[in-house]
């Protein structure tokens, strides 16, 4: 009876060990560059928290044939920070390394830095504006189009996005979104980042962007440089991550975040992301 007892120990053991192994198989350990892959499906909640603010939306991802192959995303959410909040609706169509988008938003700027025409809106400029209080509450509509092409190259991704923007802005304005100044009207923002991906370490990869907006009676180009790191961070089990994204134009006065006090945008931003729905 002993040796029966051991018999069905034993076996209720290996049962164990054989279903935790599957169980472990059909959840596969996510990697700390998940965010590069095809996103998964479902009704989604995503919460972040950036360097000057906080932002909240709801997503929902439908798959085309198959979320592998294509997703129909479409997101709504806000944001508020240090210097202006926005509501804004986004629509994405991915099909296999092609996105196609548009956005549409509400911006309130609490803090407007706008100067007059021919005028440097300068870091130091709006330094003092902060300083006396001396900056205005304005608002404005904004409405993008886009498009995005992922090359996967085994460990290398490259990533380029495209995108036409109209914002009704003032003339001679701050923008803090892009960190630069320009006026009211059509923009377009090109950009790209070679990503070296690692499954244990995240993904890191040099960033370039460049920009053509409207400046009193010209248009003007611009080309910042950087890098971004994302990983998972792991403060929640799955789906979560931390990116940072560092943007910089050498003797620019006017680029960057002015408390920085130096030409550079510094973006930090932790997003825990929650599936609501599977479907």
């Amino acid at each position: 009876m002993r040796a029966r007892r051991g018999g069905w120990g034993s076996a209720l053991v290996a049962t164990l060990a054989i279903m935790w192994s599957v169980d472990a198989d059909a959840r596969p350990r996510q990697g700390r560059d998940y965010f590069l892959d095809p996103p998964q499906k479902g009704l989604w909640a995503h919460g972040d928290a950036f360097t000057l603010g906080a932002q909240a939306s709801l997503e929902s991802r439908t798959p085309i044939e198959d979320e592998t192959f294509g997703t129909l995303a479409i997101r709504a959410g806000g944001l508020a920070s240090i210097g202006f909040s926005e509501a804004a609706a986004h629509v994405d169509v991915r099909y296999l390394l092609l996105t196609f988008g548009a956005s549409a938003g509400y911006r309130n700027v609490w803090r407007t830095y706008e100067g007059a025409p021919g005028t440097s809106v300068t870091r130091d400029l709006r330094l003092d504006a902060d300083s006396a209080s001396s900056f205005e509450t304005r608002g404005w509509g904004w409405g993008e189009g886009r498009g995005r092409l992922v090359i996967p190259l085994d460990r290398l991704w490259l990533v380029t996005n495209h995108a036409i923007r109209w914002e009704d802005s003032p003339r001679n304005t701050y923008d803090w979104f892009h960190a630069n100044v320009h006026d009211g009207g059509v923009l377009y923002r090109g950009d790209a980042v070679l990503f070296a991906r690692s499954a244990s370490l995240g993904a890191i990869g040099p960033y370039v962007r460049y920009m053509d907006m409207p400046r009193g009676d010209r248009r003007r180009g611009e080309v910042a440089a950087g890098f971004i790191y994302g990983v998972r961070l792991g403060l929640k089990q799955r789906d979560d991550f931390l990116s940072v994204l560092v943007l910089t134009r050498p003797g620019d006065d006017e680029f960057g975040f002015h408390t920085l006090r130096l030409p550079v945008w510094a973006m930090v931003l932790y997003r825990a992301s929650f599936r609501l729905l599977d479907y």
